[in-house]
């Protein structure tokens, strides 16, 4: 039996010693045990100058990248031996699900984007902008009251 446990903001596990130790630990023999970690952080440097917090990264089946900023970038690059290549797939001029994916000893470079304007796509975009608009454009139904006045 698999479990997956996602966790959010996962550098902030890290500011705590005792946390970071459980937490390090629990990673690694969860896996023995069916434990699929995914770990979700916008910080990736406060993450990385933690050497539990590394090496629970460089035990990991599976690492998706996306756009990086210079100093998490060059992080990356250096624990996980990025080509020149594989950099560009995460730097400034990466799109909106385009990343690297490094899985096993694959490393892929993945073109994100995803066809507009279906429900598939209104249900999965996270991007608050087009949330807005779709809300404004939304059809209001009529009110009762107005329906009965029109009858």
């Amino acid at each position: 039996m698999r479990t997956w446990l996602y966790v959010e903001e996962m550098q902030s596990l890290f500011a705590y010693p005792t946390v970071l130790n459980y937490f390090s630990r629990f990673s690694n023999e969860g896996r023995k045990f069916g434990l699929l970690l995914t770990g979700i952080t916008q910080n990736a440097t406060a993450m990385l100058e933690n050497d539990a917090a590394r090496n629970i990264v460089l035990n990991a089946d599976f690492v998706m990248l996306l756009k990086q900023s210079p100093l998490d970038r060059m992080k990356w690059a250096e624990l996980l031996n990025l080509s020149e290549q594989e950099e560009e797939c995460i730097d400034e001029s990466a799109e909106a699900g385009d990343g690297l994916l490094l899985a096993g000893g694959a490393r892929v470079p993945i073109r994100g984007k995803f066809p507009q304007g279906n429900v598939l796509y209104d249900l999965f975009s996270t991007n608050p902008n087009e949330k807005k608009e779709k809300k404004h454009k939304k059809p209001k139904r009529p009110k009762l009251s107005d329906v009965m006045q029109d009858a």
